[in-house]
């Protein structure tokens, strides 16, 4: 809301403070570049979940979430948790996975319209066999369910800047398929971290969850690679980062 509210106001604002703290790399860039407050004035506190700091992947858990949600060993399972609205960019994945052997599972918060995404899918002719809509879930028994962690989203919504979802799938060593938004790169480098497609591109989705589907070697080194990476930025949070960066603004 600041960084998009008139000049005037942000540098009237300011003038108050000492420093801020930001949740992105690009909120940090945006202060820095306006001139509003200098680099040291303006600490980046990554936006994580501390709740998800001991999550560990349980094989054992896998297998039974899975068999209760009717999904065989082999099945190759797409996930994704959140609201069903356009922004989203689930037509997407439904385009992009209508002719790969795949099943997709969406925990739903009950915001947008579930038939419009049934409707859709339809009308396109999915098989409806291969996509389950259900209601609110326990996030870390959900993510041990895939295979892939899908996030399409088709633009930059609100403050959404370092998705949690995305954060858990990566502390569940799920796979990650993002849009390549400025924020989400902060969080999966591509062919690192994750894989990467152009917001909207149907082919480009599809062509990244297939890398993942057929080789599997290449799946479990992005998930290892995205696990070590988001326990490094739980191990940067330190209260005395913090303290510092108060006093150093005093």
């Amino acid at each position: 809301a600041l960084i998009s509210s008139p000049q005037w106001f942000r540098r009237w604002l300011l003038s108050f403070f000492d420093g801020a703290i930001v949740v992105s790399q690009k909120m940090k860039k945006q202060l820095e570049e306006l001139k509003l407050l200098s680099a040291k004035e303006v600490f980046h506190l990554p936006s994580l979940p501390i709740g998800i700091a001991k999550w560990e992947a349980c094989k054992n858990t896998r297998q039974r979430i899975r068999k209760e949600y009717g999904f065989d060993e082999d099945d190759f399972v797409i996930t994704h948790i959140g609201h069903l609205k356009k922004s989203r960019g689930i037509e997407t994945l439904l385009a992009a996975t209508k002719d790969l052997d795949v099943h997709i599972i969406i925990a739903w918060n009950g915001r947008g319209a579930k038939e419009g995404i049934i409707n859709y899918a339809k009308s396109i002719d999915y098989d409806m066999t291969r996509l389950k809509i259900i209601g609110f879930v326990n996030a870390r028994e959900f993510h041990s369910v895939g295979d892939a962690y899908v996030f399409p989203f088709l633009y930059q919504e609100g403050i959404v800047e370092y998705p949690l979802t995305i954060q858990e799938a990566m502390k569940m060593k799920v796979p990650v398929v993002c849009s390549s938004l400025p924020s989400f790169k902060e969080l999966v480098a591509h062919e690192q971290t994750g894989l990467l497609f152009e917001p909207g591109n149907v082919e480009d989705l599809k062509r990244q969850i297939a890398r993942l589907q057929k080789n599997r070697a290449f799946s479990d080194k992005l998930a290892n690679n995205a696990f070590d990476s988001i326990n490094s930025l739980f191990a940067g949070i330190s209260p005395t980062n913090l303290v510092g960066f108060f006093m150093g603004t005093k």
